[in-house]
């Protein structure tokens, strides 16, 4: 069972800083991208061990980069959903909710043409709970519009 204080004292070794500053170089770009993430979306692509790559996502939650949106009910690992901190990134920030809605819809805009992409990002959505329930409500209808329109 993973437990982040008997993998944290292996993220202060020089290995594994390389792949702590990739799974932090990564969420940056599913924040910049979509203002909130899963942890599964977060650790796909990068490989290696799961435990190690979930414990550099609590770090990240504990030095601040980045928070947990809590669930009112028990979710699987991979379904833990994260959003920026309040500390500021490489030149973007998402201390308010405005913010993140802004950078969303800007993504939106981006992949409106791509069935696909959004029919995930609503997938991505509905698992992540009612914090996002706005966000899957546009996207819902962003998603009925392009079909109605084809």
């Amino acid at each position: 069972m993973y437990k982040y204080e008997e993998q944290k004292e292996r993220l202060f070794t020089v290995e594994v800083q390389t792949k702590f500053l990739q799974v932090r170089d990564h969420v940056h770009i599913l924040i910049r991208n979509a203002g909130a993430f899963t942890l599964d979306n977060a650790i796909t692509g990068i490989g290696g061990d799961s435990w190690l790559l979930m414990a550099c996502i609590d770090r990240l939650c504990e030095i601040g980069e980045i928070r947990e949106i809590k669930h009112n009910h028990d979710v699987a690992a991979q379904d833990r959903v994260f959003e920026a901190g309040i500390l500021k990134k490489r030149g973007f920030s998402y201390e308010r909710p405005s913010q993140r809605h802004d950078a969303f819809k800007k993504y939106l805009e981006n992949i409106k043409d791509n069935p696909a992409e959004i029919h995930n990002l609503l997938v991505d959505t509905i698992v992540s709970g009612s914090v996002l329930y706005k966000v899957g409500r546009y996207l819902t209808e962003t998603f009925k519009n392009y079909k109605d329109e084809k």
